[in-house]
């Protein structure tokens, strides 16, 4: 839908459909970095830690697609349908 949230913003969002608190502690990248480089993890970090964004441009143009609905509405229909088959 063109929304490019950061992932502690993806966070927040998603706790707020679920209903949930969010339980986001900051902590230094680069600290992180250090650690992996020293346990020989360097690249599943820059894996985890780099930005993904992915550019819908194409799609939209060719198949004159837009998406059904926001990123926020899915999050929050994803919640619902999750929570109810989580309860039996």
């Amino acid at each position: 839908d063109g929304v490019n949230p950061s992932t502690p913003e993806l966070i927040q969002k998603m706790a707020s459909a679920l209903g949930r608190p969010v339980r986001i502690f900051p902590f230094s990248l680069n600290l992180l970095r250090l650690f992996a480089k020293l346990s020989g993890r360097s690249e599943a970090a820059n894996k985890l830690l780099s930005s993904l964004a992915i550019d819908s441009s194409r799609i939209k143009t060719e198949l004159d697609w837009t998406p059904p609905f926001t990123m926020g509405e899915g999050l929050t229909k994803t919640a619902a349908w999750y929570l109810k088959a989580v309860r039996y």
